[in-house]
């Protein structure tokens, strides 16, 4: 007589010989945050350099750099929020949000003479 028991292969077991996540998280992070919060503040510093009065003049002369700004503070952020926190998403917004902040400061001081 046969049986008619399926295959089951054994589902591969950690060996525990490797690097755990939140370590290799938190050395990629050493890596991406210190480089995209340099390129965030760069392009930050780079704006105001010009001779337009206007408000709007001067935000449409510095928009690219407050973009690559924005840009930067967000990945800084997320790397940092994965690096610690994982993969849940609260404490990963929350810190792209923050990374966004000083894009929006310059940009709102053309309009508020608050350099």
């Amino acid at each position: 007589m046969t049986s008619n028991r399926s295959l089951v292969l054994p589902t591969a077991q950690p060996s525990g010989l490797g690097p755990p996540a939140w370590l290799i998280r938190l050395l990629v992070a050493l890596i991406v945050v210190p480089l995209s919060g340099l390129v965030a503040l760069f392009a930050v510093a780079m704006t105001g350099w010009g001779f337009e009065t206007d408000p709007g003049d001067q935000l449409r002369r510095d928009l690219p750099m407050l973009i690559a700004s924005a840009i930067a503070g967000v990945g800084c952020g997320a790397a940092l929020g994965f690096a610690l926190a994982g993969p849940r998403r609260a404490p990963i917004l929350l810190l792209m949000v923050l990374g966004v902040v000083p894009a929006i400061l310059k940009g709102t001081a053309y309009f508020t003479h608050s350099y």
